[in-house]
């Protein structure tokens, strides 16, 4: 786990002047006010092709006050060639993408089917992505405060709390073909308390995470991540009353492509799926104290969404791995059952 800044120690802090209480009051009510729209992002796109057909792309965007969704899907076949020499090719993909109350989920999946009587020329491709970005903010409360100068608007406290994402990436091919397929996802989230004089630990954290992922019927294989999924936990400084502003941002891709040998008869199969659909994001706050280390109880609600960040917006795991190689296997099976009927 990452941790934001040091350890948090029972010298934390002193009462504030009630001069800085009311500056701290001031800047409060001016955060607020710019804070008070949250904004929701979303795309999904996803195209397909064959060797003499480009194929229908679906393409869906847009940003709103609220939260957005969208899916894209598209889907290209085709046959060519004649007598002993003919090719078939089938490229699929899908993409959704939806910004949420303290959530992205993103998919983006992708397909190639192609088969080559006596080297009859044929390709097909299959490629998708997804992204989203939420802008919120929220602000943290005492509820029944007894000492304003510990818990009273502007006064400085500890927050800690976690970010994480959740999902599967990985695709492949038939062992042998001229085939490949690539995918990629990255993330980040970062939350900011904004400039507090005096604060004892950092008034901000960010949580980044990707990983990338190539594979070709030739056994060439590239894969590199750097924060992959999982979750992290984080403690900053923040001030009571004052607006907490929250970013999250990610991108999700799959591509698959298969080409025939040249000369011979030649099958390939290729699938890839990239999944965050269940989750980037906001994991709920653990614990909250006030600048002498004690615990307050609190509320933590946005003003423009109303979301309330005391809590998760995670969402339950699937078993590791089980939907990616579920969806994997039905594409294979429905394009092999394809093939034998014609």
């Amino acid at each position: 786990m990452r941790q934001s800044g040091a350890s948090a120690t029972s010298e934390i802090g002193m009462a504030r002047p009630p001069a800085l209480v009311l500056a701290a009051c001031l800047l409060s009510i001016g955060a607020a006010a710019q804070a008070a729209t949250p904004k929701f992002s979303a795309t999904a796109s996803a195209g397909s092709g064959t060797i003499n057909i480009p194929g229908p792309t679906d393409y869906h965007s847009n940003a709103d006050a609220v939260p957005v969704s969208f899916t894209a899907a598209s889907s290209q076949f085709e046959a060519a060639g004649g007598g002993a020499a003919v090719s078939t090719g089938l490229g699929r993909s899908n993409a959704s993408a939806s910004a949420g109350l303290g959530a992205l989920h993103l998919l983006a999946e992708a397909s190639a089917n192609l088969t080559s009587t006596n080297g009859a020329a044929m390709s097909v491709n299959g490629s998708s992505s997804a992204s989203g970005s939420i802008d919120d903010a929220f602000t943290i409360n005492a509820v029944n405060c007894q000492n304003l100068t510990l818990c009273g608007p502007g006064a400085l406290g500890l927050l800690t709390f976690s970010i994480g994402a959740s999902g599967s990436i990985g695709g492949n091919g038939n062992v042998s073909g001229n085939w490949s397929v690539i995918g990629h996802w990255t993330a980040d989230v970062t939350l900011n308390a904004g400039y507090l004089p005096g604060s004892p630990l950092s008034t901000s954290a960010a949580w980044h995470g990707d990983h990338s992922i190539s594979r070709n019927g030739n056994g060439a294989l590239f894969e590199s991540s750097n924060g992959d999924f999982g979750s992290q936990t984080f403690t900053v400084s923040f001030a009571f009353g004052t607006p907490i502003a929250l970013h999250f941002a990610g991108t999700v891709s799959a591509s698959a492509s298969a080409g025939y040998v040249f000369g011979a008869s030649s099958a390939s199969d290729a699938a890839f799926r990239t999944d965050l659909s269940h989750t980037v994001a906001w994991g709920g706050i653990s614990g909250l104290t006030d600048a002498n280390g004690n615990a307050v109880a609190f509320t933590a609600l946005s003003e423009g969404s109303g979301a309330d960040f005391a809590k998760s917006f995670a969402s339950p795991v699937p078993e590791p791995g089980s939907v990616g190689l579920l969806a994997f296997g039905l594409v294979v099976l429905m394009l092999r059952v394809r093939r034998v009927r014609r």
